[in-house]
């Protein structure tokens, strides 16, 4: 596994994976998009309702990210790991990127759909919470490298936001709250037909795959190895 972390592995992968990787999410944008609009009008929300094909990706991709923060963050701080370190910060950099188009477009949908752009609900707050930790962790990381600083301070961070992706997750079920539960994780109750569920897994997956090229070419242009 510390074999993927070489610089001469993570070369390797980065290359392969923008090579194959990117013609196909150049492939699928297209077919991301003709599928979306193509979709039926929701009966109560008319095609407001699409911001979901923004919303809900953006949001995964930013818990997601972050996951990745505290974990590289972990393996940095203990095997002293440069790649490690390197997509600590790079997935930070994103994550806090599709954090705030998270929180921009909930607040226009929100209007549509409570009357309001923001309200302090329990997804919401521990939502932008997650987005502090974000900002502070790359305050903190640009801090470390300029002087040379302990890295143990990002650990804690990151740990600190894992913490917080929880809280996130489970909000709609601990406390009261206007926003709607999950729909990804009810397949089996058939809360969302398949019409509207097939755009938005493949929204999704193309999200995650131009994140994913995104990551492997930041990566080859910022290691020292390049």
């Amino acid at each position: 596994m510390i074999v993927l972390f070489s610089p001469k592995v993570s070369r390797r992968v980065c290359h392969w994976v923008c090579k194959w990787l990117k013609p196909l999410v150049w492939v699928l944008f297209p077919l991301t998009v003709i599928s979306i609009v193509s979709t039926p009008a929701d009966v109560t929300q008319g095609s407001v309702y699409r911001i979901i094909y923004f919303h809900v990706p953006m949001a995964l991709a930013s818990l997601s990210l972050f996951f990745m923060v505290t974990l590289m963050s972990s393996l940095s701080w203990v095997l002293h790991l440069k790649v490690a370190r390197q997509l600590a910060t790079i997935s930070a950099r994103i994550g806090v990127c599709c954090t705030v188009a998270t929180l921009s477009s909930g607040a226009i949908w929100g209007i549509y759909t409570w009357g309001d752009w923001w309200v302090w609900d329990a997804r919401l707050t521990t939502y932008l919470m997650l987005g502090l930790v974000y900002t502070a962790y790359i305050i903190m990381d640009n801090a470390v490298r300029s002087y040379k600083a302990s890295e143990k301070a990002l650990v804690v961070l990151g740990w600190v936001g894992f913490i917080d992706m929880v809280l996130v997750h489970y909000s709609v079920l601990w406390w009261q709250s206007l926003h709607q539960q999950s729909t990804l994780f009810n397949l089996g109750q058939h809360t969302m037909p398949w019409s509207m569920l097939g755009p938005l897994l493949l929204s999704m997956l193309c999200v995650a795959m131009a994140i994913v090229v995104y990551v492997s070419h930041s990566l080859s242009r910022e290691m020292d190895w390049v």
